[in-house]
Order: structure tokens, then sequence, then C-alpha cells
């Protein structure tokens, strides 16, 4: 079907945003996921697999003149590439559901392999072109004329990765193209790093609503927040009796509560768009937009009553998890802002990483951490004790002129010296390993000189699918000179690591690979060439984390 197609409009195509995000809106790391949840899991797949109400777009078509065909309906998950590499080959694509891969360099045959359901795995190079091939499935559920033979569209979930969620989020649709209507979201409130995280969600909620979601960690109350509260944001917080429509009963019981998930505590939040915040659409979504006018009354009268934000929840977003100590806030928003975040922030940064600590300082993410009980900003003396006193030994300060740390002065820069996204750091003056040096920073076995890459059992999966290490989305891969908790290993690997890598990087330099090593001891690597990847037959073998070999080069040979 044309998108010149003639007849009936069904308007445009709402769509759902499913998102795991942390406190910080951190939504991944190193390429994977940071937490493994089974019911989050289990309710991601109902959620997505969910048989869509679509009675009000029926009769509309009837009034028209036009039935519905007897055709199979499914649910279509729209995501990046990067996303569709994080499913391992196994599950993929997403059975049940048409999956749409939106990216701008993929090629059609990489979507599967021999047996899966081809028909229903698209590829887009936009989200825009995603929606026009879904909306063709969409009018196919009626006896049009021309209208496309197999699947026909019932819902359509955007599931990630960032990018996706942004170009979601930000973008003010047309009524013609697509609305993001709901948001599915499944807040993580236990603590968690959110200084390991590399990829993150723009802010969408409001300052009261995320300090609601900072108080909720620190309590963790088993109900849901007051619906119709004041929130002063373009998403609504879902009434419970709205929640069955969304999600089956089995899991709709989850939405609103917080619950325990493996050990972690998450919160199942729904949250729709608010009707003022987005154009009228002749399309499915008319009963909620009634809904949203009725919680747009509660909202005033909420507002009209001045309900109290709460006083231990300020609304300053800084990267570390709720109940962190001042200086572990500071230390981990340096860490992101540095590795990470300085063309967000505003920031120049040179190509050995420094940036001007005045300049820092003087960002909001960092003047809102509250130093003390009178809520005093960080200021030059915090951030060289949080220098000095951090473990990792993540950053280093120096003093130079106003151009340049490179001259005198007192002018004081500060840079992370390992673990950068950013491109333009590129002269970090980390040691170059060489083959005639690697025996005097790498430990030998059996005449192997090795480092050790951490990750978890998940992420190994997709490391043996890939045949490679990969840096993802940071300038390097990132390996330790040892265990973590052995003798002078203070960096380059978490402790909850659950597979261990052991890299041969003697044989690895022999074939002209590159390998540096931090000032804090961690070892680097940015793969062979231009790939971004370390090929498996460099690593000699793996062990879990009490030491017992689960893999080996040579085995995987035989």
């Amino acid at each position: 079907m044309s998108a010149t197609r003639t007849g009936p409009s069904l308007g445009a195509l709402p769509l759902t945003a499913v998102v795991a995000v942390s406190l910080g809106n951190g939504i991944g790391a190193n390429g994977t996921l940071p937490w493994r949840l089974p019911k989050d899991m289990a309710y991601f797949r109902a959620a997505t697999l969910h048989a869509a109400d679509v009675s009000r777009e029926d009769a509309r078509m009837r009034e028209a003149g036009y039935e519905r065909r007897a055709v199979p309906v499914k649910n279509a998950v729209i995501m990046g590439r990067h996303t569709w590499d994080s499913i391992p080959p196994r599950f993929r694509p997403l059975q049940g559901r048409i999956n749409v891969v939106v990216s701008t360099t993929m090629a059609p045959s990489e979507l599967g392999t021999p047996g899966t359901e081809q028909a229903d795995t698209l590829l887009a190079r936009s989200l825009d072109e995603a929606v026009q091939l879904l909306q063709e499935r969409r009018y196919a559920r009626y006896n049009l004329p021309g209208a496309t033979a197999g699947t026909a569209l019932g819902r359509a979930f955007v599931i990630g990765g960032a990018q996706l969620y942004r170009t979601a989020l930000a973008q003010r649709p047309t009524a013609d193209t697509w609305i993001l209507e709901q948001l599915l979201v499944t807040r993580i409130l236990s603590p968690i790093d959110e200084h390991t995280m590399d990829v993150f969600l723009e802010e969408f909620r409001s300052p009261v609503q995320r300090a609601r979601d900072e108080a909720t960690a620190r309590t963790l109350p088993q109900e849901l927040l007051a619906d119709g509260e004041a929130h002063e944001s373009r998403w609504l917080l879902v009434p419970r009796d709205e929640h069955a429509r969304l999600v089956p009963p089995a899991q709709a019981d989850l939405l609103g509560r917080v619950v325990d998930d493996k050990g972690i505590a998450v919160h199942f939040q729904s949250l729709m768009a608010d009707d003022a915040a987005a154009p009228p659409v002749a399309s499915d979504a008319a009963r909620t937009r009634e809904q949203a006018k009725q919680w747009k009354k509660e909202r005033k009268l909420q507002a009209q009553k001045k309900t109290p934000m709460p006083q231990e929840a300020p609304p300053a977003k800084a990267q570390g998890r709720a109940g962190d100590p001042p200086q572990v806030q500071l230390s981990k928003t340096l860490a992101y802002i540095l590795r990470h975040g300085t063309q967000k922030e505003h920031l120049e940064v040179r190509a050995d990483g420094y940036v001007r600590l005045d300049a820092v300082l003087a960002r909001p993410r960092i003047g809102k951490i509250a130093m003390d009980d009178a809520g005093r900003a960080p200021t030059h003396d915090d951030v060289e004790a949080a220098v000095h006193d951090n473990a990792k030994k993540r950053f280093e300060l120096t003093s130079g002129s106003d151009a340049s740390p490179a001259d005198e002065g007192t002018c004081r820069w500060i840079r992370a010296v390992q673990g950068h996204s950013i491109a333009a750091v590129t002269d970090l003056s980390h040691t170059s390993l060489s083959p005639a040096n690697v025996g005097e920073h790498l430990a030998e076995e059996n005449g192997m000189h090795y480092a050790i890459h951490g990750t978890d059992e998940h992420a190994f999966e997709q490391i043996l699918a890939s045949g490679a290490l990969k840096r993802m989305r940071r300038n390097q891969i990132h390996l330790a000179k040892g265990r973590p908790g052995a003798s002078g290993i203070i960096s380059g690997m978490r402790r909850r690591c659950t597979r261990l890598l052991y890299v041969d990087v003697g044989r690895a330099l022999a074939d002209g690979v590159p390998f540096d090593v931090s000032p804090n001891g961690v070892v680097l690597t940015p793969g062979v060439g231009d790939s971004g990847a370390l090929p498996l037959s460099y690593v000699a073998h793996v062990t879990d984390a009490e030491g017992r070999q689960v893999w080996s080069c040579h085995a995987s040979t035989q």
C-alpha cells in the first residue's frame, strides 16, 4: 500500500515507548543492559505481545464501509541497530511480533538467519520510514482496495536505543505521521553505579516527578503515588483503573508498584502524553484524550492545594544513586562529565582530556550537589579531595595558564585518565606497550603476558556470538592487569563481574595490535585497525568469578 492511499484515515500511529531506566536516566553500559531483571523481562514480553484494543478503529472503518479481514495481527517493536545486536542471536527476531530495525548502515541480509520470520522483520532508515511501513500494516486489517497481504499491525512499541528514544521524545508529530502516546517505564530504584553507564536518556520528568522518584528510592513504599498529582510535565501518571488496557491482567497489577526483582527494587510506571502538549489526532487515542482532559483538571485542583514538594529530595540531577554521600555524588558526576558529557555540558575539552576546573564547577549539574546541610555547592577544595580520595584514581589535576595546562600558571585543570567516549580526546599521555616492555607492566602465566576483561554471563554470550570484544561507545576496550582485589590492582574491572576473559596481550602486540596503560593501571586497546574490536582469537581462556575455566580458545577451535 502506498503512502498516497485514498480512503478513510486512521490518523497518526500511536507509539508506546518501553524502557528500563535508572534514577539518573541511565539505560546502558558497554553496549549491554546494566541489570538482569526477570520480572521486567516478563513484563516487557507480555506488554509487547498484548493484543491491541482497536475497536474504535474498527468502528471508524465500518462506518466508511470497510470490514476487518481474517488476517493475523501482531504488535510491532521498533529498535535501533545496537538494540538489535544486543539481543542474543537465538532470540531474534523477537517472536510473535513484527520487528523493525532502524539503521542507516545495516543491510537487509543482516536481519536474520535461515528459519526466522523474515516477512515480519523489516529494515527502515529512520523512525518516520518505520512508521510508514507500519501504517501499511495497520490498514492491512481491513478489506481496503490494494491492502497489503501478510501480517497486520496491532500496537507499535519503541524499545531502544537512546537515539530512537530521543527522537520519539523530542519530535512534535503531525496528525499524518505518529504520536508518542505512552511511556511504560521500569524505574530502577536500587543502588546502581551510574558512573559505569555510558548511555543516558534525556530528562523527561518534571522536577516534582524526579524528586518523587528519588524520595521513593529512599523510602521504597509499596503503594502508588497519588494519581493526578501536579507534575508540570508533558507526561502524566496513568491512574490504576486505566492500567488493564495497557498490559495483560497478569502484569497489570505490577503497574504503579515497587517490587523486588532479583534483589533489585523497581517501580513499574505508566505515563501518558499530556493532551495539551500534543496535537489532536484522529486515532484510537480518542478515549485517552478524554482521560487526559480529566487528569488535567485534577492537576489544577492539586496545584491549588499547593501540595509541597518533599524537602529531602531536591531536584538536582547529579550522577550517583539516591543516598550517596555528597563526595561520592561529586566523584561520579565528575566521571560522567569528563568522560562522556563535555559536549552536553557545553565544555571545551582538549585532546589530552583536560577541562578548566572553574568551567566544570560552573555547570548546574555540579552546582546542584549539596555538600552540606546548608546546600553548599562544590568548591575547588571539594574537587581536590574527590581526586585525592578516589580509590580507582580516575582523575588528574594540574595547574597551568588560562590557555593550556602545559604552560605555567595558577589556572586549575582536571581530566579523567581513561574511560572516554569523547572522540576529541586522543592524547591522554598513556604508556604504550610493546613486545619489549610488556613484561614490565603485565604478569606472565605459562609464557603469556595477559590482561583481563571482566563482564557478565549475558554480555559474554554476545561476545561469543560476535566473535570479538568490542569497545562499543567508548574509545578503547578496557582490561585490568589482574583480578579485582589482587595486590596493586585498583581499576579496570568491576568486582561483580562473573566472566573474566584472559587476553594474550603479548601475542596481540606481536601482531601489531596497540595497547596502552593508563596512570591508574587500566590496560586499553582500540582493537584491530579501525574495527573497534579485538577478535576472540586473542582470548586464551575465560573463567568464572571463582577461577573455574568456562571457555578456552583452544577448545573452541577443536
